[in-house]
C-alpha cells in the first residue's frame, strides 16, 4: 500500500497541468488502472489517501479521457472526495492525545516527559506510529480532497471539458462617453466572467460536498491547541490542522462563488458563515501567516460579496471593526491579503449606502479607502481600493452624504494626476492586472464627473 501510495502522490503531482503526460497515462490500460484504484474498498485510512489521490489523478486528466465516461467519470470522484471529507481529524486527535495523556498519568510522566511519581521507572510512552501515521495519511487525504474541490469549483479557461454551460465572452461595450483619457496603446480586454459547469455543479450538490467543506471550517478548541503545543510529539498535528483549515477556507471561496445560495443553506447559513469568519480575523487568536490571513480573507470576501447579490447587509459592523480589518491588510506585505480586505469594504459600502443608520460606517469606509488609494505603494492595491470607492459611493442616500461629508471628490481629483504617472511608470509590469488599473482610472475620470453633476 505504501509504494502505491508513493505512486499515486508522484503521478497527482506530475499529471496537474501537463498534457503530454495526462495524453501517455489516458490510455484504456492506464484507465482501468486509476478506475480500479479509484473503486478499490477498504476502510482504513491509507485506502482512503489511495482513492483520494486517485481522484485528483483522474481530475487532472480530465481533458484526455473519453468523452462517453467523462460524466461517469465525474460522479465516481466527487463521490470519493465526499467519502473522505466524512470523518472529523479533530475527534481523532482528540482521542489520541487523550489516551496518550491519561497512560502517562497512570504511569507518574507528565506531559513533557518528566517522571512524576518517585516510585515508577516509567518514562513517557510515544503514541504508537501506527496511529501518528494514520492521522498523517487523514490529514493529507483531506487536504488533498479540498485542493480537488477548489480545482473543480472554478474554470481555469473556457475549454474545460466537464463545462457543459455556455460562458458567454462578449462584455457590454462602453456607451460613448467621451471622457478625457489618455490614450495609451489599445485598451485592454477584460476577461469573460467565469460560470461553472452544471456536471460539476450538480455533482457537488448530490454529495453535499458544500456542507461537508462549511464543516472543515470550524475553528478548533483553545484548550484542544494547548494540548497539541504543549508536547513537541504533536507540533505536526497543529501544523497540519492549520494547513487542512486553510484548504477549507480556499475550497470555501470558490464553492461560494460557483454554486447556488440554496445550496449553501440560505442566508441564515451565509450570515452564520460571515459572523464566524469575521470574529476569526478579528481575534488575537487569528493564525499568523500570509498564506492562511489570504485564505480567510478570501472566503470573507466571497461570502460578502454573496450576500450583497441578495442585498442582505452585514449586522452590527461598527467603525472600530472597519479599522480593525484595514490595520489586518495594511500590516502585511501580501497585496492579495490587502486586495481582498478593500473587496470586502467595497461590498460592506454598497450594501450600507441606503441605511440611514448605517452613515458613520460608511463615512469610516470612505476614509480607509482613500487613504489606502493614496499611500498604498501598489498600483494594483490603488486600483482595487478606487473600485470600492466606486462601489461604495455610487448610489444611495447615505453615501452622497457622507461623501460631501468626507470631501470625496476633490480628494479624488487630488489622485487622479498621480494614478497616471504610477500607471506609466508600472504599465510593463503589471501583466495580466493592467486591464483592472486601467480600468480603474477610466472610471476614475467618470465617476468625479458623475459625481459633479449631482452637487
Amino acid at each position: 500500500m505504501a509504494l502505491a501510495i508513493t505512486a499515486a502522490q508522484c503521478l497527482h503531482t506530475i499529471t496537474e497541468d501537463n498534457e503530454p503526460i495526462a495524453t501517455d497515462l489516458s490510455t484504456p490500460e492506464m484507465l482501468g488502472v486509476f478506475e480500479k484504484a479509484l473503486m478499490s474498498q477498504g476502510d482504513h485510512v491509507q485506502h482512503c489517501l489511495l482513492r483520494t489521490l486517485t481522484a485528483g489523478i483522474l481530475c487532472n486528466l480530465k481533458s484526455s479521457l473519453p468523452t462517453s465516461s467523462q460524466g461517469q467519470t465525474l460522479q465516481a470522484l466527487v463521490k470519493v472526495l465526499a467519502q473522505t471529507l466524512e470523518v472529523n481529524p479533530t475527534t481523532e486527535i482528540t482521542s489520541l492525545i487523550q489516551s496518550h495523556f491519561e497512560e502517562n498519568c497512570i504511569n507518574g510522566v507528565s506531559t513533557n516527559g518528566e517522571n512524576t511519581n518517585d516510585e515508577s521507572i516509567s518514562v513517557d510512552r510515544e503514541p504508537s506510529n501506527k496511529k501518528v501515521e494514520d492521522l498523517k495519511s487523514l490529514i493529507l487525504s483531506q487536504q488533498t480532497a479540498l485542493e480537488i474541490i477548489s480545482n473543480l469549483s472554478c474554470f481555469e479557461d473556457e475549454s474545460d471539458d466537464w463545462a457543459d454551460m455556455d460562458c458567454s465572452g462578449s462584455s457590454s461595450s462602453e456607451d460613448g462617453l467621451d471622457d478625457e483619457v489618455d490614450v495609451m496603446d489599445e485598451e485592454p480586454v477584460m476577461m469573460s466572467p467565469l460560470c461553472l459547469s452544471s456536471e460539476i455543479h450538480n455533482a457537488l450538490v448530490a454529495q453535499n460536498i458544500p456542507v461537508k467543506v462549511l464543516a472543515k471550517l470550524n475553528f478548533h478548541e483553545k484548550s484542544l491547541l494547548d494540548q497539541i503545543n504543549s508536547s513537541t510529539k504533536y507540533t505536526f498535528l497543529a501544523s497540519g490542522l492549520l494547513r487542512l483549515q486553510c484548504r477549507g477556507l480556499v475550497c470555501m471561496q470558490n464553492l461560494v462563488t460557483a454554486v447556488e445560495l440554496e445550496v449553501l443553506g440560505g442566508p441564515p447559513a451565509l450570515i452564520v458563515v460571515w459572523e464566524k469568519l469575521l470574529a476569526l480575523a478579528l481575534s488575537d487568536q487569528v493564525p499568523s501567516g500570509e498564506e492562511f490571513l489570504e485564505a480567510l480573507t478570501g472566503a470573507l470576501r466571497s461570502v460578502i460579496q454573496k450576500m450583497s447579490t441578495i442585498k442582505q447587509a452585514p449586522k452590527g459592523l461598527t467603525q472600530h471593526h472597519v479599522s480593525q480589518l484595514c490595520n489586518l491588510g495594511k500590516s502585511s506585505a501580501c497585496e492579495g491579503i490587502r486586495v481582498n480586505i478593500l473587496g470586502m469594504l467595497g461590498s460592506i459600502g454598497s450594501l450600507l449606502a441606503f441605511e440611514e443608520t448605517a452613515e458613520q460606517t460608511v463615512a469610516a469606509i470612505g476614509i480607509q479607502l482613500i487613504d489606502i488609494a493614496t499611500k498604498d505603494p501598489s498600483v494594483w492595491v490603488i486600483a482595487e481600493a478606487l473600485d470600492a470607492i466606486f462601489d461604495t459611493f455610487g448610489d444611495g442616500k447615505t453615501a452622497d452624504i457622507v461623501a460631501e461629508n468626507i470631501n470625496l471628490v476633490a480628494k479624488l481629483k487630488n489622485m487622479l494626476p498621480q494614478l497616471k504617472s504610477k500607471l506609466r511608470q508600472n504599465k510593463s509590469n503589471l501583466g495580466d492586472r493592467l486591464p483592472i488599473v486601467h480600468n480603474a482610472k477610466t472610471n476614475l475620470i467618470r465617476f468625479i464627473k458623475y459625481k459633479e453633476k449631482q452637487q
